[in-house]
């Protein structure tokens, strides 16, 4: 029976997939890259991708005068130009951020040979450069904006404040998600439930660190160093009102702006700089509160602030899928998140966030698309998990709730319903093994799906 073999193959070809894109690279001859006439020697070589050239992002950023860190977490490559210019970019995306500015590439940055290659054009145009292509010699010229030559000049000591911020900002960037206008938030996956946030406001970079629960609030905001304000301060909130602001002033000097600074308040913040400090670890950063003038008293033991409400291990699940999703998947125009990758014998698995509807989605096509397995996952608890699998045009459907499974269409007959739930049961093995290797601890099984 065609059905039978069909349900087989797809049984027996079910595999890990992780590629956003298929590429075809030219190899027409090397290009040469130029930066201000100096050309640059590559480990891996240049080259042209639907027409685009693209070449290794350390070597051009570096080339260009800029700070290169590489998070490997998330796959994210942050680039400090000497002018404090920023521009990141993630591995598989085609979004690049400058200064927080999403800016969209002509193809994405991919890696191959252990490096990263990116459209040579926008990214050395990111920073200001002039970029010209000499099609005859294959030769691509990138000049800055100011390359005329000076004399050495020692730079200033950059302070511990300084240094710190911007350890701590470019974390936060790495780590989080654009959730307004170029500001990044990282939320800590924590019962402490405290969340970063870094961008730039009225063209100055700020952080914020946020904690709070049902009734109390309390944000500390860093600035610049450079900027108009240029020192830290903290707020604490009761119900929604205002009842404590400190500033932390760059003379050492401690101003209590609004409110009073009571015994119970000063325990809070200890307590609290302790906390940041125990996360910012635990994150990936030796940075520490008090390097930027706060003085507080550190504690040996783990200490506590207003915790979130405990959640189900369904909600738990969900939000852990949909954050990896928003922080290492790609942004469709919906402004849902997807992320995809493609076998050698040419199937495909797919997950994906939905935006409107907010569900997740994941998927396995056959490599003629002739054959697929989805399930959808709402973040309503009270919704069924649904599951469909298609072969041509006929489908088998299923959903689950309360523990239960029903079946609500079966185009194949009930001869088959043992073979298309086995079927589904290694889909569901297969897309732990890929939310496994993608850093998820969740598994469909905590939505409720049996298999």
């Amino acid at each position: 029976m065609k059905i039978t073999k069909r349900l087989i193959l797809m049984m027996l070809t079910l595999v890990v997939i992780f590629s956003l894109f298929t590429m075809t690279a030219s190899a027409n001859g090397e290009i040469k890259v130029l930066v201000n006439g100096q050309q640059l020697q590559f480990d891996v070589p240049p080259q042209t991708v639907n027409y685009r050239t693209m070449v290794p992002v350390r070597a051009i950023f570096e080339a260009l005068g800029a700070r290169v860190d590489w998070y490997e977490d998330t796959q994210t490559i942050i680039a400090t130009g000497s002018d404090g210019k920023i521009v990141s970019l993630t591995l598989n995306s085609n979004t690049m951020y400058v200064h927080g500015t999403p800016v969209t590439l002509d193809a994405p940055a991919y890696e191959t040979g252990g490096r990263t290659l990116v459209p040579v054009r926008a990214i050395s145009e990111a920073f200001g450069s002039k970029v010209d292509w000499y099609e005859d010699t294959q030769t691509v010229a990138i000049t800055s904006v100011s390359s005329a030559p000076s004399e050495p000049v020692n730079p200033a000591p950059v302070s511990r404040y300084t240094e710190s911020f911007d350890k701590l900002y470019n974390l936060i960037i790495s780590k989080g998600t654009n959730v307004k206008d170029g500001i990044y938030c990282y939320t800590y996956n924590s019962s402490l439930n405290v969340s970063f946030y870094a961008g730039t406001l009225n063209n100055d970079k700020v952080i914020f660190i946020s904690t709070g629960g049902d009734s109390i609030d309390i944000t500390l905001y860093l600035e610049d160093e450079n900027s108009i304000i240029g020192h830290p301060w903290v707020v604490i909130k009761y119900n929604g009102t205002k009842t404590l602001e400190v500033d932390y002033e760059r003379n050492g000097q401690v101003k209590v702006v609004e409110g009073n600074m009571t015994q119970t308040s000063s325990e809070t913040l200890n307590s609290l700089y302790n906390v940041f400090d125990m996360i910012i670890g635990q994150i990936g950063s030796d940075v520490k509160i008090s390097d930027f003038g706060i003085y507080y008293t550190p504690t040996s033991s783990t200490p506590s602030v207003p915790s979130a409400p405990q959640k189900s291990r369904y909600a738990t699940s969900y939000d852990e899928v949909e954050y990896m999703l928003k922080s290492e998947g790609s942004i469709l125009s919906d402004g849902s998140y997807a992320r995809m990758q493609t076998y050698d014998d040419g199937g495909r698995a797919f997950m994906s966030w939905d935006a409107e509807d907010d569900y997740l989605g994941f998927s396995y096509f056959s490599s003629d698309d002739e054959s697929s397995i989805s399930v959808f996952v709402y973040e309503d608890e009270t919704e069924p998990v649904g599951v469909v699998v298609a072969i041509g045009s006929s489908r088998f459907m299923i959903s689950y709730e309360n523990g239960r499974s029903t079946v609500i269409k079966n185009d194949f007959g009930s001869s088959y319903e043992y073979e298309l739930r086995e079927l589904v049961g290694s889909t569901g093995k297969l897309i732990d093994l890929v939310l496994s290797g993608w850093g998820c601890s969740a598994s469909l099984s905590d939505f409720g799906v049996n298999y």
